[in-house]
């Protein structure tokens, strides 16, 4: 299976990540971080918030590999994380074979990830719940390994801010048992697709945070040389940039088996999830140390990187469950390949 980018993929994330750099440089987690919604609209306007959806249902076409490329740009910059939750929304609707509500791929309408506190029937959800996004959500996106749903937030949800660690990110407890249900869908297809994209996103962080201390290894100086001449700095730089590889060839693989519906995708769609998460967490831990004093500092990005690793262990159930559930997946062995 060839995992190098196609012309084609090679030409789109080219133009992504010039719009991506453009519009949410990590400068903006320092300013008016209200303005974070904002961002909704930029991308739906240009189609990407609904980019695997087929023609037919009002998307571009796209294959979930194009849109773990723009995924992975996303988490570079931190971006909203509402802008996933859309991505999200639009491909459990596609697994539905049901139209995505328009405001959610023009960007009018904010998505939020919702991380229940407990086991959840996803048919009737009947739970408190956590939700993540850039503002006040009108809709939510429910995943799991049982099944995913969109559920619209109505006005009069009782709705209860909570302060979060991630400044740019909008933290609420709610209980969506009176929700309406927009949209459901199960199958390992979804689950798989889900669980890539996530992994690409965090794939992105991981990279965000290596790139973010190797620059600053070529500046920083100590007793007249930069700190990246120092092996005690420059192999854990090359640890970082071999964690980033390891999980992004496996989150594009885990992409690939689910576009041609292997057997095992789910599977390599959760060692994607697991290594990307690792590769984000220990990438931004390792950005922070090497930073020295100022790595926590905030007028730093550093911190940033950390904050948001933490964020994102918590979506899709988290990794415990993950990890059970590849355990206790059979092997398979696939032959002519």
């Amino acid at each position: 299976m060839d995992l190098t980018p196609s012309p084609i993929q090679e030409h789109l994330l080219s133009e992504i990540s010039a719009f991506v750099k453009e519009q949410l440089p990590l400068k903006r987690l320092h300013g008016d971080i209200a303005a974070e919604s904002a961002h909704l609209r930029a991308f739906g306007e240009l189609g990407w918030l609904g980019m695997s959806l087929p023609e037919t249902l009002g998307g571009a076409g796209f294959c979930l590999a194009d849109e773990a490329l723009l995924c992975r740009e996303l988490g570079r910059a931190l971006g909203p994380v509402s802008l996933l939750a859309a991505a999200l929304a639009a491909r459990i609707a596609h697994a539905a074979d049901r139209p995505c509500p328009l405001d959610i791929l023009s960007g009018e309408a904010v998505v939020a990830i919702a991380c229940p506190t407990a086991a959840v029937n996803i048919a009737q959800p009947n739970a408190q719940m956590r939700l993540f996004a850039n503002g006040a959500p009108s809709y939510a996106v429910l995943v799991s390994a049982h099944g995913c749903a969109l559920l619209q937030i109505s006005r009069d949800a009782d709705l209860r801010p909570l302060p979060c660690l991630e400044p740019s990110v909008t933290m609420l407890e709610a209980s969506l048992s009176t929700e309406a249900l927009v949209v459901r869908a199960e199958g390992d297809a979804l689950w798989a697709g889900v669980l890539t994209l996530i992994a690409a996103t965090t794939v992105g962080m991981a990279e965000g945070a290596r790139d973010l201390i190797a620059e600053y290894a070529k500046v920083r100086q100590t007793f007249g040389r930069p700190i990246g001449a120092y092996q005690a700095v420059r192999h854990p730089i090359a640890e970082m940039a071999a964690r980033c590889e390891q999980a992004y060839t496996q989150t594009m693989f885990a992409a690939l088996t689910a576009e041609n519906a292997r057997p095992d995708a789910v599977s390599h769609a959760i060692a994607a999830r697991f290594l990307a998460q690792q590769a984000a967490t220990k990438n931004a831990d390792g950005c922070i140390q090497l930073h020295g004093g100022i790595g926590v500092t905030d007028e730093y990005d550093a911190h940033l990187f950390m904050k948001r690793a933490s964020l994102t262990a918590l979506f899709a159930g988290g990794l415990r469950p993950l990890l059970d559930d590849i355990i206790e997946r059979p092997l398979l062995g696939i032959s002519g390949e």
